[in-house]
């Protein structure tokens, strides 16, 4: 009965582990290799064709899906009062492209000052689940939400983030 209590708890912890983006380094690593092969493939026909519109649509997608942003940053990207700060005409978003995307990727400890106010850090968890296409189509998602004009970011503006 020990034994089978053991596995049940294993089994628990694993599935929540990796519904939590806990897959090993080895699978993220094969996997971000073979995103990137097709990334700087990608890019180069982009490059010069890019479509914006269809990357901000996705990343509208992913705010309000698997992305999870909306949940602290709001659909109307408000944020919430002394909590998560707003990402809607934040200055934060529109100072630095660079910031935004390495703050998607990884989150954050520190705390963020967005439009004078003081966020307190550790609140924003990396976006695990997320290949670099997707942080790029959220990034422009974000740059061009809510009154932001933020111009775009490429997947290799990501890569090189990462």
């Amino acid at each position: 009965m020990k034994k089978i209590a053991l596995l049940i708890i294993i089994g628990v912890f694993v599935s929540f582990m990796l519904s939590c983006g806990g897959e090993t380094k080895i699978k993220q690593e094969e996997t971000h290799t073979e995103e990137t092969a097709i990334t700087e493939t990608e890019d180069i026909a982009m490059t010069s064709e890019f479509d914006l519109e269809a990357s901000i649509s996705a990343g509208e997608s992913i705010y309000t899906g698997k992305g999870l942003c909306q949940t602290c940053h709001q659909v109307d990207g408000q944020g919430v009062d002394g909590t998560f700060p707003p990402l809607a005409s934040a200055d934060f978003v529109l100072s630095d492209k660079n910031a935004v995307i390495k703050t998607s990727i990884y989150g954050t400890k520190e705390p963020v000052t967005v439009n004078d106010v003081e966020y307190p850090g550790g609140m924003m968890t990396p976006a695990t689940g997320l290949i670099d296409e997707e942080i790029r189509d959220v990034v422009n998602y974000v740059l061009n939400s809510w009154g932001n004009e933020g111009g775009s970011v490429l997947t290799a503006d990501v890569t090189a983030q990462r």
